[in-house]
């Protein structure tokens, strides 16, 4: 990476905020653990922005104090390299823990959801098996309808019985059962579910924030890697010290 690309790299950051963090907060913020999930993620994506922000920064002005002579390559003071170094790592660690903590909020808040949502399809569920095996005696065609008409009627018991098996079990294929869990999930818990399928767009959205910045990490810490002559020079001190202790 040479001065001009560090410089690109401060002009071209990223929209931190494009994508379906923008668009998601009315479908999220109709639940309070989709505001939950909006709020970690806001705060993540700032910590992040703002931590790229002065890395970028600073690397730019530790270039602007190397010594430039004709012919020869920019020489850089090491310590001030080394300090640059040990700055940059702890506040990237402090960024990456804020941005894996609001991964783990939001993976909490969307497992209570689920068991909301669960516990809002629940229904008697002492007749299942006779439930299963009727809708599995029935023509194939005649299931998925039959299911369908439980969904708008209300039928959490026939839900429940199917829900809770195996799709076989009641004559359907998995393609099938996810097509009626979503449609009883949708009927039943409409707003835990429209936040849940929010906070996921969230999540996946945090998740690619996250790659992004430690990308663009990776670029600046090339520049300033250690050359073999420094970090051989390392490692023989190490090594003496080892021995001398």
């Amino acid at each position: 990476m040479s001065d001009d690309d560090l410089e690109v790299l401060a002009l071209g950051v990223p929209d931190w905020h494009a994508g379906n963090l923008t668009r998601i907060h009315a479908g999220a913020e109709v639940h309070t653990r989709g505001v939950a999930m909006v709020r970690a993620a806001e705060a993540a994506v700032a910590t992040l922005r703002t931590t790229d922000e002065r890395l970028v920064a600073a690397a730019i002005a530790v270039e602007a104090t190397s010594i430039v002579e004709r012919g020869r390559p920019p020489r850089r003071d090491v310590a001030t390299i080394e300090q640059f170094r040990a700055t940059s790592e702890d506040a990237f660690a402090r960024a990456s823990r804020v941005h894996q903590d609001a991964l783990d909020t939001i993976g909490r808040q969307l497992a209570e959801l689920d068991t909301e949502i669960a516990q809002a399809l629940r229904g008697d569920a002492r007749h299942g098996t006779e439930i299963r095996h009727h809708l599995k005696s029935r023509k194939s065609g005649e299931r998925l309808v039959a299911i369908t008409k439980a969904v708008d009627e209300g039928d959490r018991i026939t839900l429940t019985a199917v829900l809770d098996a195996p799709a076989y079990l009641s004559g359907l294929d998995p393609v099938e059962l996810t097509y009626v869990r979503n449609l009883a999930e949708a009927r039943f818990a409409p707003v835990a579910y429209a936040a849940r399928a929010a906070g996921r767009d969230v999540r996946k959205h945090l998740e690619g924030v996250g790659e992004t910045f430690v990308e663009r990490v990776r670029q600046v810490a090339r520049r300033f890697a250690p050359t073999p002559t420094v970090s051989a020079a390392k490692d023989a001190l190490s090594a003496l010290a080892d021995k001398g202790a």
